[in-house]
This record gives structure tokens, sequence and C-alpha cells, in this order.
């Protein structure tokens, strides 16, 4: 029996690290999270991460691993492990990269976190990594969500975070044929 791989995509300050860290204080038994190895320092804690210097990356260490905004982003072979025990795992993934996590995994569940452009705006600035210049080419980037077989949850994180964590903790919860 294997467990199910649940991605949690969405463009950049939907508050995708948010809700994971507010749904590791309720995960059910089984259900793992996976940390992203990325080619940037640590600035906080808002985001569970391994740093590492451009340097060092070596895309043969890592099960995936694929560049976004100036950055390489990768996942260590031992992540996935508690898929084969029948566990389930969630991560933080790119939306571009879905297809080779449906290459790879079966079952896969994408979970889409979603907010308002004025939203994403106001969350970017006030994590102040990248210039207005910076946001605002993020923003007008629509980056569509492509699979081949797995299905797609949509959650709404534009309000209060507590109601997009009930929904995605829900999501990971329910019987994997339910769709």
């Amino acid at each position: 029996m294997r467990g199910r791989l649940f991605l949690l995509v969405g463009p950049s300050g939907v508050g995708k690290d948010s809700v994971l860290n507010a749904l590791r204080d309720r995960a059910p038994a089984g259900l793992h999270f996976v940390r992203r190895v990325i080619t940037r320092p640590r600035t906080d804690d808002s985001e569970d991460f391994e740093p590492l210097a451009p340097e060092d990356f070596d895309p043969a260490d890592f099960t995936l691993s694929w560049p976004a905004h100036g950055l390489h982003y990768g996942l260590r072979h031992q992540s996935f492990e508690p898929l084969a025990r029948g566990d389930n795992l969630i991560l933080n993934a790119s939306r571009k990269a879905i297809p080779a996590f449906e290459d790879r995994f079966d079952p896969v569940t994408v979970i889409s976190l979603t907010a308002p452009p004025e939203i994403l705006t106001q969350r970017l600035t006030k994590r102040g990594r990248e210039t207005p210049e910076d946001i605002s080419n993020r923003l007008i980037r629509a980056v569509p969500i492509e699979t081949r077989r797995a299905p797609v949850l949509t959650i709404d994180n534009s309000g209060a975070l507590s109601n997009a964590v009930d929904q995605l903790a829900k999501a990971v919860m329910r019987n994997p044929h339910e769709g």
C-alpha cells in the first residue's frame, strides 16, 4: 500500500507556509511534512526549509528538483520513504513541477491555495524579500495548474488563516478515493 502525496501549490504570498505550519499542530497520524532545500539563506522562521549555497546544490542529491524565481529547490530522497509505508506526505510545491510529481508518484492530490491579487501584494510587501517591481512581476505571471490525473482541490486563503487550515485538514484526512 502506498501513501498519498499532497502538493500544496499557489502563488507567492498566498500563505502556503503559514497554512502548513498551522496544520502541523493538528496533523493526523500518518501525515508527514516534506522539508524543501532552497538555495537562499534563512531570513526568518516563517518557512521551514534547509538553506543551501547555490554552489552546493547538486540535482543528483534529490528525488525532484526545479528552478524557480532565480533559486533552486530540491526534495531529498529520504523525504519520500513514508509513502512506501502507506503514510501520506504534504509539501509546498511549484505549480510548474506538478507533472514531474505525477511522473514519479501515484496517487497525488493537488491543493491549490488562492487569494485575490490585492491580498497577495500586501503579504509580499510585508514579507520584504522583493522590490515592488518584483512583486508586480510575480502577480502578472499567471501559472496555470496542469495535471494529467491528479485531482485539484481549491482552498481560498483570503480570510482567517484558521478557515484555510480547517479546509486543508479535511482534505488530507478524507479518503483518497473520494477525489
